[in-house]
């Protein structure tokens, strides 16, 4: 599987969201699968119009 940096800040997040996940549904649940969740629903809700900001922001 390929592996990107993710800042700390956002990974914190993305931990918190898992805790809240596995304590809300009484399951094991990984990070990775929270992570991998967040990406899908990301990509389908966004749009190109959205990314432009990323590049005005460099």
């Amino acid at each position: 599987m390929p592996s990107k940096h993710i800042d700390d800040k956002t990974w914190r997040k993305v931990q918190d969201l898992t805790v809240k996940t596995v304590i809300a549904t009484q399951r094991p649940i990984k990070e990775t699968e929270v992570l991998n969740y967040l990406i899908k629903r990301g990509l389908e809700e966004t749009n190109v119009e959205e990314l432009k900001s990323l590049a005005k922001d460099k």
